[in-house]
């Protein structure tokens, strides 16, 4: 899309306009993109065409008139914030996001912003300000979540690439529903400056999320994770740039670790079956496989302890005050996500919600812990592979209520959560491409992970397993 607005075989306004059109066309059905920028998107669409045309030098704008959405936990500027909360229908950002900044001055057209969860922060896509995001390869089942609208928007090609965030799986489980790829970088590589942060209270989500492109090949990817990184002005942790890898062009040689169960919690068959086929394609393509599992090499008990004492304790301290302040708010926070989440994910994330300060630094140190170890471990493999989570995309339920995967009805957290919730923990660079699809045509993804601050590798690896099991999905009809 770049190379054709750069040469003029097409005009960023026909492109932004037949994007626009797609989402007229199948969003009253996904309810993928839910606000819009289009005057400020046509006149910057208007603004790159004069200058294709006036033979300026374009050279600098690797994504010169690609028309594109975000997800709504990121500030864009003269649009609304709300993360699915009614009650920040009013709140108006006066600046773009960092990020979202970036994504502009390399001449991507932002126009609309696409659909989250209520308070970003499930496995399916509903808030109580929109109508629920469902999955355009099949209405019955749901996108994914957080990120739902996101994939969702990229499956049905809407939107050739996103800007999502990933906490616990919400990046990865809707790039897997919807046969997209999604990266979660390095923690700390992106800076959050402009994401999630609620009106009038601190910047508290200093740990575990993280922003992450989407798109619908690995090389999109990169080119969006080249553009978006950079040190970020006010977040320190950023750094700037990861470590470069060697070039990767063949599958041949490379030593691979894979694990396809977490505790007690397996694939159900569709995903076993799908997994055990990824395995065997990568070992006759030359791949060196290795069954590593995750347990010995990390204490997965103390590693999941952890991330629910980080993420509960972040997300109160960035609560509305009447949500945070005194015994009895945090009693009822702590209930509210163990009869929402049900299962240890769900009690976890509770009893960081009431957590002191030390047990919260306490849980940093063992977080550090669990990330050394697990770099020590996957310093033995190029990569690392896992299924994304036990089921294919998830049908529409209420959330909360048991997840059926094969035979077994598993807490809904437990089962969403048990490969994506201790990766992050660890603050790796996680990839997602679709594999396979189910008996019933729902896309099947993989998680390809490396050492921390070994993004480029990673995706150097994943565009060579992308070769190997056909590619891009192709967009779907609703």
């Amino acid at each position: 899309m770049r190379a054709a607005v750069a040469s003029g075989e097409v005009t960023a306004r026909a492109l932004l306009d037949a994007h626009v059109a797609r989402c007229e066309a199948v969003n009253p059905k996904i309810h993928a993109v839910i606000k819009l920028d289009l005057d400020r998107a046509r006149q910057a669409a208007d603004g790159v065409d004069r200058a294709v045309l006036a033979g300026v030098s374009l050279a600098d704008k690797p994504l010169l008139g690609v028309p594109m959405t975000v997800k709504d936990n990121f500030d864009v500027a003269g649009m609304t914030t709300t993360m699915g909360m009614p009650w920040l229908r009013t709140n108006l950002a006066t600046h773009d996001a960092t990020l979202v900044a970036r994504l502009r001055a390399a001449g991507a057209i932002l126009w609309g912003k696409t659909n989250v969860p209520f308070a970003s922060y499930d496995w399916q896509t509903t808030s109580l300000t929109e109508p629920r995001a469902n999955n355009p390869r099949d209405l019955r089942f749901g996108p994914g979540g957080s990120s739902g609208g996101s994939a969702a928007a990229l499956a049905a090609g809407i939107t050739p690439l996103e800007l999502g965030s990933d906490v616990a799986g919400s990046v990865r489980n809707p790039a897997s529903a919807c046969g997209v790829v999604g990266l979660r970088p390095s923690e700390g590589l992106l800076g959050s400056t402009g994401h999630g942060r609620m009106p009038g209270a601190t910047h508290s989500l200093r740990s575990l999320a993280t922003p992450s492109p989407m798109a619908r090949c690995i090389g999109d990817l990169r080119l969006a994770l080249t553009v978006m990184m950079g040190p970020d002005a006010h977040d320190l942790r950023s750094p700037g740039s990861g470590i470069p890898g060697p070039a990767r062009s063949q599958a041949a040689g490379l030593r691979i670790g894979w694990f396809d169960r977490v505790g007690e919690i397996g694939p159900g068959p569709e995903v076993a079956q799908a997994f055990a086929q990824t395995v065997a394609t990568l070992a006759s393509a030359g791949v060196v496989l290795e069954r590593a599992d995750l347990g010995p090499a990390i204490d997965l008990e103390a590693t999941n302890w952890a991330w629910g004492i980080i993420q509960g304790f972040e997300m109160r301290q960035g609560a509305p005050f009447l949500l945070r302040a005194g015994p009895l708010n945090g009693l009822i926070g702590r209930a509210y996500y163990a009869a929402r989440y049900r299962g240890e994910f769900g009690r976890s994330v509770g009893r960081g919600w009431t957590a002191w300060p030390i047990t919260y630094f306490r849980a940093l140190d063992v977080r550090d812990e669990s990330a050394a170890r697990a770099d020590a471990f996957f310093a033995q493999f190029d990569a690392w592979i896992c299924p994304v989570w036990p089921i294919t995309a998830l049908p529409h339920q209420r959330t909360g209520s048991p997840v059926r995967v094969g035979d077994r009805s598993v807490p809904y957290g437990d089962a969403l959560g048990c490969y994506t919730v201790p990766t992050a923990a660890l603050g790796t660079p996680a990839v997602v491409l679709p594999v396979a699809n189910s008996e019933a045509g729902l896309p099947i993804g993989i998680q390809v992970f490396a050492r921390r601050w070994h993004d480029e590798d990673l995706l150097a690896i994943a565009e060579v397993f992308e070769g190997l099991f056909g590619g891009a999905w192709p967009t779907c009809d609703p």
